[in-house]
């Protein structure tokens, strides 16, 4: 099932988008992607809560009560296994960098998202493209990914592993599509806010449930060399939730996967770990 939301009602196929949006000339905009399990949208008011105060900061309109209503429409009658992404761009303007514009465009686009991704052990390897500390655009989830596909351009071009990006300090950030945990005994370490990372919701997921899965929490900078030091490490991302690297260590982490799917069951009804065949 594919749906597209645009210009206040559904569409079937493509849109017309202005070439003039500065999303398409610029990459100037924002957007968020979450899993779409028995018609609800999880996570859905973290999501929408990050969209708006990047919106806010940025200075981009956001029309709150359509993307409500969007996202009400496109999931309905949903069964399993779909990934809704909203997008939001500053809309059409002239040319130059000045954002003197009320204006804005906002798509949404629901489409069957592949569940055997999911929970699927990850190759995790280090590249050259480090994310930006130094700018505020690393916390937002923007349009702009050039630095992410140069860095999914590297790890393709050596193996088929996820990059692992550093930030500009030399320390690690986040892979390109999620955050990163490391482990150390009943420890769970991830990178701080102040190290270049978005603020994901899985992440803050995960250290939500980290103490009834028997884990204490550090939010700290973390060095290139623990990662060879850590029992395990994982990545985590709103659709494919957790996977682990099994280069680095072989911890298991089943007690922290069945809380989260446990926390969407109770949101949704529904297991996230059942495929659609099942």
């Amino acid at each position: 099932m594919k749906r597209v939301w645009f210009k206040g009602g559904l569409h079937d196929g493509d849109i017309a988008l202005s070439p003039f949006d500065r999303g398409l000339t610029l990459g100037d905009g924002l957007f968020e992607t979450m899993l779409v399990l028995n018609g609800v949208a999880l996570d859905l008011q973290d999501h929408l809560a990050r969209l708006a105060a990047s919106a806010a900061e940025l200075g981009i309109a956001c029309p709150r009560d359509e993307i409500a209503h969007s996202v009400t429409v496109l999931c309905k009658g949903v069964a399993a296994h779909h990934v809704l992404r909203l997008t939001l761009t500053r809309g059409s303007a002239g040319r130059g960098l000045a954002t003197d514009t009320d204006d804005f465009t906002y798509i949404a686009t629901l489409q069957p998202f592949n569940a055997a991704l999911m929970f699927r052990p990850t190759e995790l390897r280090l590249v050259s493209v480090c994310r930006n500390d130094t700018s505020d655009a690393s916390r937002m989830k923007t349009t702009s990914y050039m630095d992410q596909i140069l860095a999914a351009r590297e790890a393709q071009a050596e193996s088929a592993a996820e990059p692992l990006m550093l930030n500009t300090r030399g320390r690690v950030a986040s892979a390109t599509i999620g955050n990163v945990f490391l482990t150390f005994g009943t420890t769970l370490v991830t990178p701080s806010l102040d190290q270049g990372i978005l603020p994901g919701i899985m992440r803050k997921n995960v250290i939500g449930v980290a103490a009834r899965a028997g884990f204490s929490i550090a939010e700290r900078p973390v060095e290139v060399p623990e990662l060879e030091k850590a029992d395990g490490v994982f990545l985590t991302n709103s659709l494919r939730f957790l996977c682990p690297s099994p280069r680095h260590g072989r911890k298991d982490f089943a007690p922290i996967i069945e809380l989260l799917c446990a926390q969407a069951k109770a949101a949704c009804g529904m297991d996230p770990r059942i495929k659609p065949e099942e």
